[in-house]
């Protein structure tokens, strides 16, 4: 089996690699469309220092179906980790499950930090995952929306 996936009777699928230039800028697009960071190291790597917002998705959980990690449907999903092998194969999961940017952060962890100014994050437990329900990183819903149906976190 080759990089990416493959193996008999399966094509490879191709997996893209994003500078740390390319994850700025398109954080810097969140108000017109979703960009997941995902960290898929295991937690004691992640917790060892991460970069700022990423949330811990070690690569295995990913085998779950995917919207337990990214609930936005044609959001941006990049994986990071400190060699590109696990994120790698993840992103090949993601893309024959249709996840069509799904994308490496080229370099690792450490070197993004560096291209992108900022300090790793030491410690703590990760982040919740996005899913249903209130999630600090995302907005309450909004009158009329989900609020109130099951699910979607505590009413008032």
């Amino acid at each position: 089996m080759g990089p990416g996936g493959g193996g008999p009777g399966r094509p490879a699928v191709r997996v893209t690699d994003i500078d740390a230039a390319t994850l700025a800028r398109w954080q810097g697009e969140a108000a017109a469309r979703t960009t997941y960071l995902f960290d898929v190291r295991t937690e004691e790597e992640y917790k060892a220092g991460h970069l700022p917002g990423a949330v811990h998705a070690r690569a295995g959980s990913w085998c779950r179906p995917p919207t337990s990690n990214a609930a936005v449907g044609n959001a941006r999903i990049v994986l990071a980790d400190d060699d590109g092998v696990r994120a790698t194969m993840t992103a090949s999961w993601l893309r024959q499950l249709g996840w069509t940017e799904a994308v490496v952060l080229t370099g690792g962890v450490a070197a993004a930090a560096e291209a992108l100014g900022v300090t790793l994050v030491n410690g703590g437990p990760p982040p919740p995952r996005p899913g249903p329900g209130p999630h600090p990183h995302r907005p309450a819903p909004r009158a009329g929306g989900l609020a109130g149906r099951p699910g979607s976190g505590p009413t008032s």
